[in-house]
């Protein structure tokens, strides 16, 4: 089990926070979900079910672009988990294996 050093966990935690801000319009986010690996911001975005849609999809990608802004240079990998992509009875469970067992969730929509 890698446990994430304190500045790249800090730098992950504000990345994450960033990003929550910017996909509090999306309602279809649900859960973001945030790691690191050797430097790198590890981002998983776990959505609402919902039919594959065009706009919501790009706006759901989009959001990641506040990074760049915010953190020039520092690398990041970002994935949108769809439930409905996934031919499972228990997409959730295919999310666990997915994500990373350090990971922190961050509840979209938290008041």
């Amino acid at each position: 089990m890698h446990h994430m050093v304190t500045e790249e966990r800090i730098i992950a935690l504000a990345m994450a926070e960033h990003l929550v801000n910017a996909l509090k319009r999306i309602p279809v986010a649900r859960t973001l979900w945030v790691g690191a690996d050797r430097g790198t911001t590890i981002l998983w975005v776990v959505t609402h079910p919902f039919p594959f849609d065009p706009d919501t999809s790009n706006s759901l990608y989009e959001a990641a672009s506040v990074l760049d802004d915010a953190f020039p240079g520092h690398d990041f990998r970002y994935y949108v988990l769809n439930p409905c992509n996934y031919a499972t009875d228990d997409p959730d469970d295919h999310f666990r294996s997915v994500i990373h067992d350090d990971a922190v969730p961050f509840d979209v929509h938290a008041a």
